[in-house]
């Protein structure tokens, strides 16, 4: 349930989700859209297991021993970078809250659906720059990880979680992939309200995303 609770939350990308449907009518044969999915699945994958051994080898150990040699400096730390942020959770939600104010509409894009052939190799390219790119800042994927570490699992046993982790984040596209090729003559509008859904979403989950992770950062540093 942790392992689908995170996923689920991380797969409301609305980077890859975007230009998957940007992507979409662009290719000359609509399979070409797999090498996009399948190359963020890879990309996340092996991240995944360069975090699961950095983290477990490296960071932890690393953060254990300043805990033990500052624990005053590291407790403040913890603490200051919370409340940081928390801050950032307030700004996102103001600006939220001004967008409902101002009523702001979102800009027609242009030109991109003009281009009629994309490369099945760009857009491999494309996804691993881009899926590496957001890795940093996948909160829930690195939380999870951190929680896997703790439960020292067999090899076999931590690729499957990963495995089924990675599936999990690339289930939208898999889902557009396959509405899309239902639904051709009538993408353009389920384009735009996908668009519009994953624009709510994230304006919503990154202040959500800020400030339970400042609020847990200032809750253990106490």
């Amino acid at each position: 349930m942790y392992l689908l609770g995170m996923a689920l939350l991380d797969s409301l990308n609305p980077a890859a989700i975007s230009i998957l449907i940007f992507i979409l009518p662009m290719v000359k044969k609509t399979w070409h859209a797999l090498f996009f999915i399948g190359g963020a699945f890879m990309t996340y994958l092996i991240t995944g297991l360069i975090f699961y051994y950095g983290i477990d080898r490296f960071l932890k150990q690393w953060l254990l021993s300043l805990l033990h040699i500052y624990p005053r400096a590291s407790s403040i730390t913890g603490m200051v970078s919370g409340i940081i942020l928390i801050g950032v959770g307030v700004v996102l939600t103001i600006r939220v809250v001004r967008s409902f104010r101002n009523k702001e509409k979102e800009g027609q894009h242009s030109g991109i659906s003009d281009i009629k052939d994309v490369h099945p190799m760009m857009l491999l390219g494309l996804s691993i720059t881009s899926t590496l790119g957001d890795a940093p800042t996948s909160i829930p994927y690195i939380v999870f990880i951190s929680h896997l570490t703790e439960q020292h699992v067999p090899f076999p046993v931590m690729m499957m979680y990963l495995i089924v982790y990675c599936f999990i984040f690339v289930l939208p596209m898999l889902i557009l992939y396959f509405a899309y090729g239902f639904l051709q003559g009538k993408f353009k509008s389920i384009e735009a309200v996908t668009r519009k859904i994953m624009n709510n979403l994230s304006k919503y989950a990154f202040p959500a995303m800020a400030y339970a992770a400042g609020i847990w950062l200032f809750y253990i540093s106490k």
